[in-house]
């Protein structure tokens, strides 16, 4: 087993990252040493260092079944440790583990297993500390009377069936978060009260689905079908926030589509500032958080769950989470239907992914795409994509078939390599394997889903199954396709969220369900 440990700064930009290039990788390995455990100088399990210089500052222990790293640096900064299983044709992802990443810690402990048969490269990344989830601006966005409510809910989705006694103001946020590699930034999202409601019944956390165009991003674009829905449940009694995750909206840089942490972050952050919100306005809703999403709301719904649950349960109390119709095994499912050479359905999701993790992996090395897409597509994609135009623009130029824009020799690889940097990334991003969901989760989706293959939730109950939980799945519409599950699967679920109100409440809720 190796380990490699690079203290560098990173300089980040939204688009790229950029390194110092004067910057030299030091390294350091333990080794198995049977001679000197003969010698006397065993250290437990026969691991030692070799004798090379280390990084100034940065020790590593070894003491009995752990591994602890520790460094130096000025109070300033922050650090985000990161590990990969190779150097060469690789990529960096953060530790997995309880570890809040950035952290302000000088120091790192991990279970150690001598026997493990694949070596290990940890670096660490130095990024300025952020205030998560500090309000940065905030803009009143528009008020909903309750009879105007009732018109937009009776016009868009009559299937709903309520009747509201409250009524709405929204709000445009800006507040501070963080970039997948721990780095300070900003996001932007809609939060919605309802009004002359002092206790509201608790918090709902909406995550929508693919959006390319930034300004289809909730907070600019409150009249939207995602938007509303935040709206609708304020409405009910419930303060709700609906991100524009990272990218999108007023957020810089590029949208790292799928990508599970920062999608979770974004999301936490912005109900730590909902909670100021709601606290400069004197309003205290109940301390019950509800989680629903639709399509990558469902993997981000699902992924902000596992992160609320791994790394910040005794800050938020999970009462029920719907993730909808979402890809949670990008690593299975997910990549046997981008790579399969039948035409595929979906192919914008797939070109999606692919430019986000290169943005936040940088799954070949030079900034050219060139290196995995075949022309015209080199040329003709990249420009597309840069949260200017709209899905239907890019799909219009897209080809059916994965062969048809990847080079064969990339494809080949990523084909014969099952630790190529984009299966390890996908990897990275499944959210329905190593954990088991706390709190109550179901799970909808249509059986005849093309873009979101049913599978993904097959595979996600079966994976919780082995880890002791059983999760429902609820086909909203029975052999229907991805859009038709969308409002089925809304209803259903904010109708098992009502079952969560607390004995006595239900008679204050302002809402009277007519189905």
């Amino acid at each position: 087993m190796q380990v490699i440990a690079t203290l560098q700064r990173r300089i980040y930009f939204p688009v790229k990252q950029i390194y110092d290039s004067d910057e030299k990788d030091k390294v350091f390995s333990m080794k198995k040493n049977w001679i000197a455990a003969l010698l006397g100088l065993f250290v437990a399990y026969g691991w030692t260092l070799n004798a090379q210089p280390l990084p100034t500052g940065l020790e590593i222990l070894k003491t009995g079944d752990q591994i602890k790293l520790a460094w130096e640096s000025t109070p300033e900064a922050a650090f985000t440790l990161q590990v990969t299983e190779r150097l060469q044709n690789n990529i960096w992802v953060n530790v997995p583990g309880s570890t809040v990443w950035p952290t302000l810690d000088r120091q790192w402990t991990s279970p150690f297993d001598p026997a493990a048969s694949s070596q290990k490269f940890y670096r660490l990344v130095q990024v300025e500390p952020s205030n998560r989830g500090a309000l940065l601006s905030i803009t009143p966005d528009a008020t909903y009377s309750k009879f105007l409510l009732q018109l937009l809910v009776d016009q868009m989705a009559p299937d709903l069936g309520v009747t509201f006694r409250y009524g709405v103001e929204t709000y445009k946020v800006s507040y501070e978060t963080i970039t997948p590699n721990g780095d300070k930034t900003l996001a932007t999202g809609l939060i919605c009260l309802p009004t002359n409601c002092p206790e509201p019944l608790g918090v709902i956390s909406v995550q929508h689905g693919t959006i390319v165009l930034k300004s289809d991003a909730p907070s600019y674009s409150s009249d939207s079908s995602e938007a509303l829905i935040s709206i609708v449940v304020a409405g009910m009694g419930y303060v709700s926030a609906i991100g524009d995750y990272l990218g999108l909206g007023g957020s810089p840089g590029f949208h790292p589509y799928c990508h599970a942490g920062s999608e979770a972050t974004a999301s936490i952050d912005l109900l730590r500032t909902a909670r100021v919100f709601c606290a400069d306005k004197e309003i205290v809703p109940l301390d019950r958080l509800f989680l629903v999403g639709y399509s990558q709301g469902g993997h981000s719904t699902m992924a902000l769950q596992r992160e609320i649950e791994t790394r910040y349960a005794n800050e938020f109390n999970i009462m029920a989470s719907a993730p909808l119709a979402g890809p949670y095994d990008l690593s299975g499912t997910m990549a046997e239907d981008f790579l399969s050479p039948e035409p595929m359905s979906a192919m914008g999701y797939f070109v999606y992914i692919m430019a986000a993790y290169q943005h936040v992996y940088r799954l070949v090395k030079s900034d050219s795409v060139d290196e995995f897409l075949l022309p015209p597509y080199n040329e003709t994609l990249p420009p597309l994509l840069d949260g200017m135009h709209s899905a239907d623009e890019i799909d219009a130029i897209l080809p059916e078939r994965v062969d048809q824009i990847l080079r064969p020799e990339y494809l080949a690889a990523i084909h014969n390599d099952p630790n190529h940097p984009l299966r390890v990334a996908l990897r990275d991003n499944d959210t329905c394997r190593g954990w088991a969901p706390k709190a109550p989760m179901r799970l909808w989706h249509c059986s005849g889903d093309h873009d979101v293959p049913y599978q993904n939730s097959l595979v996600a109950v079966e994976e919780f199954r082995k880890m002791g939980v059983n999760v429902p799945l609820t086909d909203p519409v029975p052999g229907g396709d991805h859009g038709d599950g969308a409002f089925p699967s809304l209803i259903q679920a904010f109708q098992w969220f009502m079952t969560f109100e607390p004995v006595g409440v239900a008679a204050q809720t302002d809402l009277i369900w007519t189905n």
